[in-house]
C-alpha cells in the first residue's frame, strides 16, 4: 500500500505538472494568440484611422478649398455689388444731367424762338426804314430837281430882266 500510494503521489505530482505544463503551454498559446490578435487589431484601427484621417483631410482641404472660393466670390459679388451702386449713381447723374440738359435746350428754343421773332421784327423794321429812306432819298431827288428848276427859272429871270 505504500509503493501504491507512492505511485498514487507520484502519479499525481505527474498528473499536476503535466497538467500545470498543459495550462502553461496553453496559457503562452493565449497570451500569444491574444498578443498577435491585439497587434493585428491594432494595426486594423491605425490604417482605419489614417484612412479617416486623410478623408477628414481631404474633406478639411476641400472644405477650406470651397470657403476660400466662396470668400472670393463673396468678394467679387461685394465688388460688383460696388460696382453696380457706382453706376446705378453714375445713372442717376446723367439722368439728371439728362433733365437739367433737356431744361436748358427747353429754354434754348424759347430763346432761340423770341431771336427768330426779334429778326423778323427787325428785318420787317429794316424795310420800313429801307422804303422810308427810299422815299426819303425820293423826296430829296425831287426837292433838288426843283431847285434846280427854280434856279434855272431864276437865271432865265434875271438874263430876261438884264437883257
Amino acid at each position: 500500500a505504500r509503493v501504491r500510494c507512492k505511485t498514487i503521489v507520484v502519479d499525481r505530482a505527474a498528473a499536476k505538472m503535466a497538467a500545470t505544463w498543459r495550462a502553461y503551454t496553453q496559457r503562452q498559446h493565449f497570451v500569444n494568440l491574444k498578443r498577435a490578435t491585439i497587434k493585428v487589431q491594432g494595426a486594423l484601427r491605425t490604417r482605419r484611422a489614417v484612412k479617416r484621417y486623410r478623408r477628414r483631410l481631404q474633406e478639411a482641404k476641400a472644405r477650406g478649398m470651397f470657403e476660400f472660393q466662396l470668400g472670393k466670390l463673396r468678394e467679387r459679388l461685394g465688388s460688383e455689388e460696388n460696382a453696380r451702386s457706382d453706376l446705378e449713381a453714375k445713372n442717376q447723374e446723367l439722368q439728371s444731367e439728362v433733365e437739367r440738359a433737356k431744361e436748358v435746350r427747353e429754354a434754348l428754343d424759347a430763346q432761340s424762338q423770341q431771336l427768330h421773332e426779334l429778326a423778323e421784327q427787325l428785318r420787317e423794321a429794316n424795310e420800313r426804314i429801307s422804303k422810308q429812306e427810299e422815299a426819303h432819298a425820293r423826296e430829296k431827288r425831287e426837292h433838288e430837281q426843283s431847285l434846280v428848276k427854280l434856279r434855272m427859272e431864276r437865271d432865265a429871270a434875271k438874263k430876261a430882266a438884264v437883257g
